[in-house]
């Protein structure tokens, strides 16, 4: 058996494993490799995700793993995976105030918790942290003693180097909890559709909530949640309206578009009925 909590999971299971059909149970992926769109068929758990992507002292022999561990899964996905459940039965009609507390702090999450995202945060914090600690030098002169190191910058390198990397780790719970982010994304007016009416289904990629707009302003976020059903949440009624007109065959069609667009590596699908589409909007990487 592998180590435990070392595999950290960007998009948890229970959202992915929506997508494993027949006859294997599994679920399409698609990629490119080498100029070629790469297709294989994986169990949800296998996919969609990193070691280590949110552990701090990720240099060295025993990287920690407390954010994965003791926060990611029982204050995130555990408490989200019945209100999954629930919207995929009876739509929003059921949840409680404390389920859709539970699916915010969910989205919020899964906005930060990307690989492309948290390694940005990683370099800001560790912005921020050189610079605070350039901030007063005559102060760590004044204080430092019989220190060697010439900056509290140099200190810090020399005893505790991978809190440059950790800040991003030390503020994940606290912004996933922010009452600032909690509120901008339960303000909103969110939906459940479900699209009977569409040939085509849904599929998902590693970056699984599209993002239109700017959270706290006008905004329309959209997550696939099955192959037949996305959950929306937006803060003006025309932006629901204009969604609503749409017909399910085009608004599938403008979904699985949106994100396949900015998935980074990894799309997700049911089958291949989408291998057209991915191999026109899925970017290729850089060499």
């Amino acid at each position: 058996m592998g180590t435990p909590h070392v595999a950290h999971h960007y998009v948890p299971k229970f959202i992915l494993e929506q997508w494993q059909t027949p006859p294997d149970e599994r679920l399409s992926t698609f990629r490119w490799a080498q100029g070629r769109l790469v297709h294989r068929r994986h169990k949800a758990k296998a996919v969609a995700k990193l070691e280590h992507l949110y552990s701090r002292r990720r240099g060295t022999a025993n990287p920690d793993v407390w954010l994965e561990r003791d926060f990611m899964a029982p204050h995130v996905d555990d408490p989200a995976a019945p209100v999954h459940k629930k919207m995929l039965a009876d739509g929003l009609g059921k949840l409680s105030h404390a389920e859709q507390a539970d699916w915010a702090k969910f989205v919020i999450a899964q906005l930060l918790r990307v690989p492309t995202t948290m390694e940005r945060m990683r370099e800001r914090g560790r912005r921020t942290l050189e610079e605070g600690l350039d901030e007063d030098p005559q102060a760590y002169l004044a204080e430092r003693g019989s220190e060697p190191e010439p900056t509290l910058r140099a200190w810090f390198e020399k005893h505790v180097p991978h809190e440059f990397d950790d800040m991003a780790v030390r503020v994940f719970p606290r912004l996933v909890y922010s009452k600032n982010l909690l509120s901008r994304v339960l303000k909103g007016q969110w939906a459940v559709r479900e699209l009977r009416l569409s040939k085509r289904d849904l599929v998902i990629g590693d970056k699984p909530l599209f993002v239109d707009g700017k959270l706290g302003e006008e905004h329309l976020l959209v997550m696939p949640i099955a192959p037949n059903r996305v959950w929306l949440a937006f803060d003006n009624p025309q932006t629901g309206e204009n969604v609503g007109q749409r017909t399910d065959e085009d608004f599938a069609r403008e979904v699985n578009r949106a994100i396949v667009i900015q998935t980074e590596r990894y799309v997700y699908s049911t089958g291949m009925q989408h291998e057209f589409l991915i191999r026109k909007y899925l970017r290729k990487p850089q060499a």
